[in-house]
């Protein structure tokens, strides 16, 4: 089961939830305006529903600024030349991201959320790139730590079984090829796949 949390993850249904890349028309504006831009503090009414309040300077997004979507906000974060640069993305009341944002992808060292599993890590175009951590909710035990490639688990990495087992799993073109299995450091078995 944990190996398939190791596998790419699709996350699209977080991202779609706020229009941070600005995808969604614009049906109106409120807010100051200087030589026809928008220009201070000011909110965006989006047809879709969206609301965004936050400053613009030259017609532009930046600062401080908020999404929000039927009176909950569902991101909050920074902005500069009119794209989030860090912030968090809020589902159901709970942070789901929260970290870097570059082109409106995951970017930079984050913390992302699905289900009862919190990945904590480095990200570069919406994938888990270098090293990571994933953790479990439920009982905050540190499940994996290792090297991922585009979202792929790389060279060495270890599976978390309790507080004295661990296993060591050296990964070959995506797929576990040799395991070491350690009690208190001490190996206790080797395998192959």
């Amino acid at each position: 089961a944990l190996l398939s949390l190791l596998k790419p993850q699709d996350y699209s249904s977080i991202q779609n939830h706020c229009p941070i890349r600005d995808s969604h028309s614009i049906s109106w504006y409120q807010g100051s305006f200087i030589d026809n831009q928008r220009e201070g503090s000011g909110s965006i009414h989006f047809h879709s529903g969206f609301l965004f309040l936050g400053t613009f300077r030259d017609n532009k997004r930046i600062g401080e600024g908020s999404f929000y979507y039927k009176n909950q906000v569902i991101f909050e974060g920074r902005f500069r030349d009119d794209s989030a640069i860090t912030g968090k993305i809020l589902i159901n009341n709970t942070i789901d991201y929260e970290g870097g944002f570059m082109n409106g992808m995951f970017s930079g060292n984050s913390t992302l959320r699905i289900g009862d599993i919190i990945y904590q890590g480095e990200y570069k175009n919406n994938c888990k790139q270098g090293y990571g951590y994933l953790y479990s909710t439920t009982n905050e035990e540190l499940l994996f730590e290792g090297d991922f490639d585009k979202n792929i688990p790389v060279n060495l990495g270890t599976v978390h079984l309790n507080s004295s087992l661990k296993v060591l799993i050296r990964f070959t073109n995506e797929i576990p090829s040799r395991v070491i299995f350690l009690q208190k450091e001490n190996q206790i078995g080797e395998g192959f796949f």
